[in-house]
């Protein structure tokens, strides 16, 4: 019994043939893999670690941390979580933002306003983001990590804004950061009475000396008390008498 001989393939089927592996190819290259190959991996920065600051009661209300965004799709910070419980979100904040493109990093501090953290004890934080993907880190409260807050204002000026109208009566500060920490301002008061603050209220710790305004009234002559509270419950404050500058 003779066998069949083998058919050749011809031109017009390898065409076909070499077409569609093509788009297949294609498709998992572009689409496929890209899919699934995307995910969010959020990690403390290796190279900034984190700490906690304390105010002038030796009260730790804060910690400051930086985030890497390690994944391979934007990330966003939506809320943050310790031991369990939401913190408000008034009560922490990104300095760069809440969105992380991949490589990206963010600094943010976490400061409840209805806890104080004890010393040799560890925290639960979690990090949800837009994806509702959270991100668990355990923080231990070391005295290695504990760092003081420490500013002072060194001066006021006493000026209107914008010329030549002076129409609006301003107060700007000079703010100088003594200590190892970011400092954020949370309310700036003019004898008593806060004020809006016109600049990004939160001073790195590698900003040495930073210029704070606000809007509020004064007359020449007239002295001032200054003060600014920060965000850990810490007051500095600075008499002056105002003067056009």
């Amino acid at each position: 019994m003779e066998s069949k001989p083998y058919k050749v393939l011809s031109f017009k089927n390898i065409v076909l043939i070499t077409v569609t592996v093509i788009i297949v190819s294609c498709v998992l290259w572009f689409v496929v893999l890209p899919f699934i190959l995307r995910y969010e991996k959020l990690v403390i920065s290796p190279y900034s670690s984190y700490y906690w600051v304390a105010n002038s009661k030796a009260e730790i209300n804060q910690v400051v941390l930086v985030f890497l965004n390690n994944g391979t799709q934007e990330s966003t910070i939506k809320d943050i979580w310790i031991d369990g419980a939401s913190v408000n979100s008034a009560d922490w904040r990104s300095y760069y933002g809440s969105t992380m493109q991949p490589t990206e990093s963010t600094t943010v501090y976490v400061a409840p306003n209805n806890l104080t953290f004890e010393r040799d004890q560890d925290y639960n934080l979690t990090i949800v983001t837009a994806r509702n993907n959270r991100f668990t880190f355990l923080l231990e409260v070391s005295e290695g990590l504990i760092r003081t807050e420490n500013v002072t204002i060194a001066k006021c000026d006493f000026y209107h804004w914008p010329p030549p109208w002076f129409s609006d009566p301003r107060i700007g500060l000079d703010i100088i950061n003594k200590g190892r920490t970011d400092v954020i301002i949370k309310e700036v008061r003019v004898n008593g009475t806060a004020y809006s603050i016109l600049d990004n209220p939160w001073i790195c710790r590698s900003e040495a000396d930073t210029y704070l305004r606000v809007s509020a009234p004064w007359e020449s002559g007239k002295t001032y008390n200054i003060e600014i509270e920060t965000i850990i419950g810490n007051t500095y404050n600075f008499v002056a008498t105002a003067e056009e500058g």
